[in-house]
């Protein structure tokens, strides 16, 4: 409705793509962030487009890379972080230079108060499930900055929780993680299912204790 009635607001196209990005729906995210760009010529929203294209197979592996080598605003590195963390493709993730990049940049990362969220999310990938839990430690929110969607937050934590062998508290994010599921879907949740709430509901599922 935004950028119906206004066809030249740059921020109404980036805010439809950062949607977008939520419900998976990447090739839409990726027209729209380039439109928002042709409209305004954001640095703060580079970062967003280099991590669309690389999830559309339009940027390589060594161009996120080299962005997190050489990006300085801690905003955009989060984005180049998640999107080697969450590409559909395993291949394409790097889970390693991520921890790496965090270490090194110890000191720009000070006072970010997602990067537990980003660690989290890394220790998930090489499996070090001691290392997940303690990186979620007393999180029971997700951060103000928008990394993962907010409704995949308790299927995440169910996640770690039952391969760190806690079961019972598996079971309880889980549940946690299916009002939030209901609340958000709407009756409609076909809409979702491209999403990284839906995709890990059921990396969840198949660690769920039987």
């Amino acid at each position: 409705a935004c950028v119906a009635a206004f066809p030249d607001f740059a921020t109404g196209y980036y805010e439809l793509g950062l949607t977008e990005v939520q419900l998976g729906e990447y090739g839409d995210a990726l027209a729209h962030v380039k439109r928002a760009l042709e409209l305004d010529d954001n640095p703060d929203w580079r970062p967003d487009l280099l991590a669309l294209r690389f999830h559309n197979g339009l940027a390589s592996k060594s161009e996120i890379q080299h962005a997190l080598r050489t990006e300085t605003a801690p905003v955009g590195l989060a984005t180049c972080m998640l999107a080697l963390l969450d590409h559909s493709d395993p291949a394409q993730r790097d889970p390693q230079f991520v921890l790496d990049t965090l270490r090194d940049g110890a000191g720009l990362f000070a006072g970010a108060e997602w990067i537990w969220e980003i660690e989290t999310v890394a220790r998930i990938r090489i499996e070090d499930w001691n290392g997940a839990l303690s990186a979620l430690g007393s999180h029971f929110a997700p951060p103000a900055v928008l990394l993962l969607t907010p409704g995949a937050f308790d299927f995440v934590r169910a996640l770690v929780y039952a391969r760190a062998g806690r079961g019972e508290a598996a079971r309880e994010s889980y549940a946690r993680g299916m009002s939030g599921w209901n609340a958000l879907t709407g009756g409609n949740p076909a809409a979702w299912a491209n999403s990284d709430v839906m995709r890990w509901r059921r990396e969840a599922e198949a660690a769920l204790p039987r």
